[in-house]
């Protein structure tokens, strides 16, 4: 496999994944997770339209949270690394 073929492979696996991963978020809660910690114990919180929400006992909202928080990171990765491998492929075939 070529230099070229490849680069052309992963931009199309970061389009495709990329895409699912917007259509995830739409269906996760609004706001964002925060963590409080006291005395070493960590206390979670959602934030949503000025308004803070305890997650105390919420476990399956929290795990929606974190999920959330991964899937962002993973975007921003994403939205960092497609342009810069598209411009590659431009410039170098």
């Amino acid at each position: 496999m070529t230099f070229g073929e490849n680069a052309l492979r992963q931009i199309d696996y970061l389009r495709r994944k990329k895409k699912n991963i917007e259509e995830e978020l739409k269906n996760m809660p609004e706001g964002s997770l925060w963590t409080k910690r006291i005395r070493g114990t960590s206390y979670y919180y959602a934030r949503n339209h000025g308004k803070t929400e305890s997650l105390a006992g919420k476990d399956d909202l929290l795990d929606q949270y974190q999920k959330k928080k991964k899937l962002e990171a993973q975007l921003k990765i994403i939205q960092k690394d497609l342009p810069l491998i598209e411009t590659m492929l431009e410039h170098y075939i």
